[in-house]
């Protein structure tokens, strides 16, 4: 979360730091000590102001790495389109490999992720979609007959009154209702001041001395400089993108000549950019070679490339691998068999069908009065929180020492100068310090993406990040 100058606080739709998979942070003391249901180990995630839901994908998508657990999620917002935005990338990843291959997949959740400007077929998989989110905020055991891993019984019913609103007016396909486009320039234009008109030196400032400086050198110049001008981040497939997505609109208190009032606007990021939660760090090394200092791969391509292995291993179980190329430099297709386990469905797909398939997304069982048919997973639950208890939950009976591992937001800030940051690193510490926490291992402020702590004075160590 980014707090805002007069006590309002900004939303982050997308992260600030890389996508990581929480179990691989989890020290060995914590998963010694896990509690049990019907003998399956729990693990207890508390994740506040994450924004995007990108640790919660990527946990779940290497779940099968690890020993069998039961995955417990708490997720705390700040804004209510968070939340929304979370349940949208949710079933896009659980969306039936029969009704979307893999590369439309990860194109479109590109696209809503990080874009300020869509193609239309995207906004007509959000405008389907909304009809399920809309049924499912109204009717719990609609939802949970259709997504079984959500839990939204903790939320309040004006909440679930106002995510029912915030989807309802994605569903409209009126694009005049969020001009984004001018939303953005007016933001940018009173971000840079006098430097509007020399902006392109700015951008560059800020990639080069601040973004690549702290270790996202696979963001280009080229890609920064229009997301920076336009907010368009991921063009992957060539197409118009002319949709403003909506799915980026929110609300802030502004004063007006009549008084504060709610004034609906784009209030996120326009300097860090969506590259990177997904497009600085891989496990794929071959992506991070260098040429003359310069990557040969861009944020964009490993953007891409994450997505669709984190998906390809939320489907079939096993790693993603690259396509290998033949003796003349073709790339050899290859299929996936998908069998039956504890985590999913059992379902088969292509590979390489997927290139020309349709996306049919569930319209066509939404329309038939037919519940859509996404991927199942075990042991996983979400649970949902209201963003007003962040800061009485330790308060709450049911949450006391429940909690393996806690995760706070925050890493790349690039309107923070250096001096800022490393005070932050200082009074987050200290903070945990207070808490009972102590660091389990240095913080470079400049390289790491995570600070560490592990609680000193709980037999059963729990851990935040």
């Amino acid at each position: 979360m980014a707090a805002a100058g007069g006590g309002e606080v900004y939303p982050t739709f997308w992260g600030f730091s890389p996508a990581v998979d929480l179990q691989m942070q989890c020290l060995q003391s914590t998963l010694q000590h896990l509690s049990t249901c019907n003998d399956v180990p729990e693990l207890n995630i508390l994740l506040v102001g994450c924004g995007d839901g990108r640790h919660l994908l990527k946990t779940i998508s290497q779940a099968r790495r690890w020993p069998q657990r039961r995955l417990n999620f708490f997720i705390i917002e700040s804004d209510l389109e968070l939340l929304a935005r979370q349940m949208l990338f949710l079933t896009l990843a659980l969306e039936n490999p029969v009704q979307m291959g893999l590369q439309e997949k990860c194109e479109m959740f590109l696209e809503l992720f990080g874009n300020s400007m869509v193609r239309s077929k995207t906004a007509a998989y959000l405008q389907d979609k909304c009809a399920l989110f809309i049924k499912c905020v109204t009717d719990p055991e609609y939802q949970q007959s259709v997504l079984s891993l959500l839990n939204m019984a903790f939320m309040k019913y004006k909440e679930r009154d106002e995510l029912e609103y915030i989807f309802k007016f994605w569903q409209t396909p009126e694009p005049k209702l969020f001009p984004i486009d001018r939303y953005w320039d007016v933001k940018n234009r009173q971000f840079l001041g006098k430097r509007y008109d020399s902006r392109k030196g700015a951008y560059d400032w800020d990639l080069k001395m601040k973004l690549h400086d702290r270790g996202a050198a696979t963001i280009s110049a080229m890609d920064y400089n229009l997301w920076r001008e336009k907010g368009v981040a991921f063009m992957i497939r060539e197409g118009i993108y002319d949709v403003p997505n909506k799915t980026l609109a929110s609300h802030m208190t502004v004063t007006h000549r009549h008084g504060k009032v709610q004034a609906r606007g784009y209030w996120g990021d326009i300097t860090t950019s969506p590259y990177i939660a997904y497009g600085i760090e891989t496990e794929e090394k071959s992506l991070l070679r260098t040429a003359n200092g310069v990557s040969a791969k861009t944020a964009q391509d490993l953007s891409q490339y994450n997505i669709l292995s984190m998906f390809h291993e939320l489907v079939t179980g096993q790693k993603y691998s690259l396509p290998t190329t033949d003796k003349n430099g073709n790339e050899e297709e290859s299929s996936c068999n998908i069998s039956s386990n504890d985590s999913v469905g059992q379902t088969s797909i292509k590979q390489e069908d997927e290139s020309n398939k349709q996306t049919k997304g569930d319209a066509d069982h939404e329309k038939c009065g037919e519940a859509p048919n996404y991927l199942q997973i075990n042991n996983v639950v979400i649970h949902f929180l209201p963003h007003s208890w962040v800061n009485d939950l330790h308060r709450r009976s049911k949450f006391l020492n429940l909690f393996n591992i806690v995760y706070f937001s925050c890493r790349f800030m690039v309107d923070l100068h250096v001096d800022k940051i490393k005070s932050y690193v200082t009074i987050v510490t200290k903070v945990a310090k207070e808490a009972g926490f102590a660091a389990t291992e240095n913080t470079d402020w400049k390289r790491d993406h995570i600070a560490t702590f592990e609680r000193v004075d709980d037999s059963e160590e729990n851990k935040g990040l």
